[in-house]
C-alpha cells in the first residue's frame, strides 16, 4: 500500500494527471487518496508488527513441548537463544 500511495503521488506531475486535465477538485481527491493510501500502509505495518509473535515456532508439537520442558538446559536459556542459536 505504501508503494501504491507513493506511486499515485509520483504520477501527479505527468501530463495526463495534471491540474489542467483532471480539474482542481479531482486532482485534490487524487492527492488525498495517495496520502491516505501511504499512511494506511504504514499503519498496516505497525499493526502487523505489534500483533504478531516475535518468534514463531513452525514445528510445534505438544510432545516436543513436554520433552523440552523436562530438559534442564532448555529451561535455563532465553527464548532468543532457543529460537536462533540452537
Amino acid at each position: 500500500m505504501i508503494i501504491l500511495g507513493f506511486n499515485i503521488l509520483g504520477h501527479l506531475n505527468k501530463e495526463a494527471t495534471s491540474v489542467e486535465n483532471l480539474g482542481l477538485p479531482l486532482w485534490r481527491i487524487v492527492i488525498a487518496s495517495g496520502i491516505v493510501t501511504s499512511v494506511m500502509g504504514f499503519v498496516n505495518i505497525a499493526a502487523v508488527s505489534a500483533t504478531k509473535p516475535f518468534f514463531v515456532d513452525i514445528g510445534y508439537s505438544p510432545r516436543k513441548d513436554i520433552y523440552l520442558l523436562q530438559r534442564q538446559d532448555y529451561r535455563q536459556t532465553s527464548p532468543l537463544q532457543r529460537c536462533c542459536f540452537g
